[in-house]
């Protein structure tokens, strides 16, 4: 039986980036059907046409009811944005009242997200746990720890949250290392965004010291995406790009919902105009987790690919999701057990747990205390800021009750 690739969340032509890297792979002229689904019938068609076009080996559908589109599924990619942009617009206004990071995962704007999205992503794994119960769920939905926690509670037994940047961080070390990716080993630890690589090694032999020195003499500066070679030396470890904001700082990056949008518009215009060209626009948007996490993990999912080694967002015991080293092959997941991290890492680690779990808490329990609990919690805002914010933050009057 062919293997049916259901979107949820088709309609975005953002999907377009997702049907090219499938056709630069060998799933190109595989029998798969593919299932695009959405509210936007118009862009649904184009969309349509396009990946008929990079697929030719596919049996493409499109449909606007959820149900349909998991019947007899056997990887569901969810990637719908519950409240639009304009959800994430004022995720946006939130961070910029309080001069913070916008971000749709971390700080104030990702917990007023995860706060948003709840109802839903419990109905979508609800739906996925009545209708296609041994689907793959790959999820790229943002918080991506939250929603992941979501779907997985729902009865979903294989879901996992997809994010590229642990597997892009271990390539570009092993580039400044000077050495093939496969021959540098590495074990991991975190959440989503909030993760360390640490054991780096070559042969068995210790590269930590070799990574710093490289660093310090590259053409390009000493630092990984603003991660510096004096960090990484005290960690014995290297953080991903994202901590490089827990640094006591002031924060206020601006947000993208308006770019998107207008990304978005262009795209569906140009499709429009050239249903089976790639829309220039899309290119004014990086999108790796689709080349390098998503594409990889459904191509060793269905065995079109040897195992691959990567990292995926899992739930744990006590209801959070940890980002983790997997191995993904066939119709099989198999966590890699790590060594535990550097002391300095994992006194990180604690504080980042116990926010995520307040998080989680917020999210399944929404009262005032709670939600003020995560605020109070989180490393990126001082408590002045933390103070303010349960003030300003939407904490949706129908669910949030003392």
């Amino acid at each position: 039986m062919a293997s049916k690739i259901v979107v949820v969340g088709g309609s975005s032509p953002f999907t377009v980036e997702l049907c090219h890297r499938v056709g630069e792979t060998s799933l190109r002229d595989e029998p798969c059907e593919l299932m695009l689904h959405g509210r936007d019938t118009q862009a649904l068609a184009s969309i349509r046409t396009f990946a008929e076009a990079a697929l030719p080996g596919w049996k493409v559908a499109t449909t606007t009811i959820l149900d349909e589109a998991l019947e007899r599924a056997t990887i569901v990619v969810h990637q719908a944005r519950y409240g639009g942009l304009a959800g994430r617009f004022q995720d946006e206004v939130l961070a910029r009242e309080l001069r913070t990071l916008s971000d749709e995962t971390m700080g104030p704007g990702g917990l007023q997200a995860g706060l948003r999205i709840a109802h839903e992503v419990r109905e979508f794994g609800a739906r996925v746990a009545r209708q296609c119960p041994e689907a793959w769920v790959l999820n790229l939905v943002n918080p991506l720890g939250i929603s992941t926690a979501l779907i997985a509670q729902e009865g979903v037994q294989r879901c996992l949250g997809v994010c590229e940047l642990p597997t892009v961080t271990h390539r570009r070390l092993a580039f400044l290392l000077d050495v093939d990716p496969r021959a540098l080993d590495w074990d991991y630890a975190g959440l989503n965004h909030r993760g360390f690589l640490y054991n780096l090694a070559c042969a068995g032999r210790d590269v930590l010291g070799e990574l710093v020195a490289a660093l310090r003499t590259h053409e390009d500066g000493d630092d990984i995406w603003g991660i510096t070679a004096d960090m990484i030396a005290s960690f014995q470890a290297v953080p991903l790009k994202y901590f490089r904001l827990f640094n006591g700082a002031p924060i206020h990056a601006e947000g993208r919902s308006h770019m998107l949008a207008d990304i978005r518009s262009q795209a569906l215009a140009e499709l429009k105009q050239a249903p089976t060209r790639y829309p220039p626009s899309l290119k004014n948007r990086d999108m790796p987790w689709y080349q390098h996490a998503l594409v990889p993990t459904m191509s060793a999912l269905m065995g079109r690919v040897p195992p691959i080694v990567c990292t995926a967002n899992l739930l744990m015991s006590d209801g959070t999701v940890s980002e983790r080293i997997v191995t993904v092959e066939q119709g099989r997941v198999t966590e890699r057990l790590c060594a535990p991290p550097p002391p300095k890492v994992g006194a990180w680690l604690d504080c980042f747990a116990r926010h995520e779990q307040a998080v989680v808490t917020a999210i399944r329990h929404p009262t005032r205390a709670s939600v003020a609990m995560a605020l109070k919690l989180d490393p990126l805002l001082s408590c002045a800021q933390a103070d303010a914010a349960i003030n300003l933050i939407d904490l949706n009057e129908e669910v949030c009750h003392e």
